[in-house]
């Protein structure tokens, strides 16, 4: 997929009203967390941010969380480009990881097959959207109305 803006993309995969409606939900959701939304950052093949963060595992989960915790608030936030090779290093470089280690491991083929393998599984069992959330069977995909998340966890204790 060629990066293109989120708002393009939602209007895309849902129609205007849809997409419209999902931004209106997902503002005012975010706004409850101090979250501020960007619908025009750009989105596109998010290989490389995937990579980032398993490199960023290897030093600890809590490097890793910081480095997730980032890419999300400047990508969802900032407008930043997940596929953007300066924006991850920025990244990298702010939640302390070497620089020239980071060039290296994004310039390589290091454990790209292995991210390949997690996004080909995901694809595998249907799952193309983001977020996916499977609670006992029951699959809510994408920025779903909470009422969806109410219902999936109503069957889930319906069944326990």
């Amino acid at each position: 997929m060629p990066p293109m803006s989120q708002h393009d993309r939602m209007i895309q995969k849902n129609g205007v009203t849809d997409a419209y409606g999902a931004q209106t939900r997902l503002q005012r959701l975010g706004q409850v967390y101090g979250i501020c939304f960007s619908f025009e950052r750009k989105v596109g093949n998010s290989r490389m941010s995937h990579r980032l963060t398993q490199y960023a595992g290897t030093k600890g989960p809590s490097m890793q969380r910081r480095v997730i915790e980032m890419i999300f608030e400047r990508h969802f936030e900032d407008t930043g480009d997940i596929n953007d090779k300066d924006f991850l290093l920025e990244i990298a470089r702010d939640a302390g990881l070497d620089e020239s280690e980071i060039l290296q491991y994004l310039g390589s083929d290091t454990v790209a097959a292995e991210v390949d393998s997690i996004a080909d599984g995901a694809r595998a069992r249907g799952i193309n959207h983001v977020p996916t959330v499977e609670l006992n069977g029951v699959r809510i995909e994408g920025a779903d109305e909470p009422v969806e998340f109410y219902e999936a966890l109503a069957k889930v204790r319906e069944s326990v």
